[in-house]
């Protein structure tokens, strides 16, 4: 098992003048592809690993993978609850596409890519975000940022405790 796991991971938040939120963000993690996915696509435990995610459950109807989540979110004065049913499309190990087809936003679709460059993955996520309720741009924006750096080190910790033999057997 990995002892150290660093996170590197940068974030881009711009908004546009439409009121969607557009975000870019990418973490290198010290471990194959193969152990990120596994970690990604492993839909029914992410509340486990993914905080402020209360919920989330894989369905899979007429052929299509159906992702249901509810996230909650906790702020000194309110505390916001968000459903969002996702349609899912796969290309194993190297590429994640959602977009909600029912919930709380009006707009939230993205992806998520891997990339295997020297015995890390480069997990590169992008999103373009509008909620149905009004929420003033830079506090979706700060929420958002930090949201997905907690997804993001979330997801590398739990690769990194994972772990992936070839490069555990490589630094031996």
């Amino acid at each position: 098992m990995r002892k150290h796991c660093p996170k590197d991971i940068e974030i881009r938040i711009d908004a546009s003048s439409a009121g969607e939120i557009a975000v870019e963000a990418e973490a290198k993690i010290p471990v194959c592809p193969k152990i990120v996915w596994h970690v990604l696509t492993d839909y029914n435990r992410l509340a486990e690993t993914v905080p402020g995610l209360a919920s989330s459950r894989l369905a899979h109807e007429n052929g299509e993978k159906k992702l249901e989540q509810v996230a909650e979110y906790k702020t000194p004065l309110f505390q916001v609850r968000l459903k969002t049913v996702f349609r899912l499309v796969e290309t194993p190990i190297r590429h994640i596409s959602f977009t909600a087809i029912e919930g709380d936003f009006d707009r939230f679709e993205g992806e998520w890519t891997l990339l295997s460059f020297g015995g890390k993955t480069h997990l590169h996520y992008h999103a373009v975000v509008s909620p149905r309720m009004y929420v003033p741009q830079f506090v979706l924006g700060r929420r958002l940022k930090k949201e997905i750096e907690h997804q993001l080190e979330s997801v590398t910790v739990q690769a990194c405790r994972e772990g992936c033999p070839e490069i555990e057997n490589a630094s031996s």
